[in-house]
């Protein structure tokens, strides 16, 4: 909070800014004017905001009524909100802007400014969306943006919808496939890196709960694709051969590395100790596997089958 308060200072202009008549959340916060056009930072400060989902915030070419921006400083998006990986509704929330050279959009000239509307979580959701104009030292003319470029997205070679929450385990990797219209370079962007991490083009759930977000961007078009985090599936090997008076080894550890503890529900045809099992006639030997779980990953129980001849 101090370093809001200084940097709000610094710039001699606290604002309070009417938001629009749907938004319950109210923002405080500058400078809004006179912004350098090779690169500012816009201080915001937040109150009234939604609890249930988060927000979006990012510099944005002002858009029709009742639209939401079509060109879009995907850079300079903030993730607002309680959920992991998110930026703390409370704190300073900077908004970095830029003359939208990088985005095709021309703010010297444009109506540019920060947008507001709900997350991921509630894409449909209207209720919060508000433009705040913004100002550049600069300005003429205004002149035309270039169209945004399209988005081809597949996950696991699945065509992707933007913005409809998909599934991923604790451990799980999926892989995204992305190609513009226009065959421009496309990039992707964990909003959730702590929880959702990229490497590449692989996105790997480093826990068994929670949202992931991913972004996929080209130009000035970026599309959002969720994820709801859930418990990973433990498991075990689930079959082996064996014969007749020899012993054989059980795995002792899960695939996430918990100690297993195996019990034979054939005692005439198999015993097993430990992890040592041991073929005592010829047929099926039956066998429970069991190990905890954690908040990760569900516990495990399994039925292993040993073939012995």
């Amino acid at each position: 909070m101090r370093r809001l308060i200084s940097a709000l200072a610094a710039t001699a202009l606290v604002i309070a800014l009417a938001p629009s008549a749907m938004a319950q959340t109210s923002v405080q916060g500058g400078p809004l004017t006179n912004l350098n056009l090779a690169g500012d930072k816009i201080h915001l400060s937040l109150s009234g905001y939604p609890t249930a989902h988060g927000l979006y915030i990012y510099q944005a070419v002002k858009p029709d009524a009742g639209t939401r921006p079509t060109l879009i400083n995907t850079a300079s998006q903030v993730w607002v909100g309680t959920a992991t990986g998110a930026t703390d509704p409370k704190g300073d929330i900077v908004v970095n802007v830029d003359n939208g050279h990088a985005w095709n959009a021309d703010c010297a000239h444009q109506i540019c400014g920060i947008f507001i509307r709900m997350d991921h979580t509630a894409p449909a959701d209207t209720s919060e969306d508000q433009f705040i104009p913004i100002t550049f030292a600069a300005s003429s003319t205004p002149v035309a943006a270039a169209p945004a470029d399209t988005l081809a997205v597949k996950i696991d070679g699945v065509d992707a919808k933007e913005n409809v929450p998909g599934m991923i385990a604790y451990r799980q990797v999926v892989t995204f496939t992305a190609n513009s219209g226009s065959g421009a370079p496309v990039t992707l962007k964990s909003y959730t890196p702590d929880l959702c991490p990229l490497t590449g083009n692989t996105v790997t759930a480093l826990k068994g709960f929670g949202q992931c977000d991913i972004a996929v961007t080209v130009g000035s078009k970026s599309s959002h694709f969720p994820f709801i985090v859930g418990l990973g599936s433990q498991s075990v090997k689930s079959s082996y051969m064996s014969k007749v008076g020899k012993s054989i080894s059980l795995d002792k550890v899960s695939n996430f590395g918990e100690s297993i503890k195996y019990l034979s529900t054939t005692p005439k045809v198999c015993s097993v100790k430990g992890s040592t099992l041991k073929a005592i006639k010829s047929g099926n030997c039956l066998i429970t596997a069991k190990a905890v779980g954690t908040e990760n990953y569900s516990l495990l129980t399994a039925k292993i089958i040993v073939t012995i001849k």
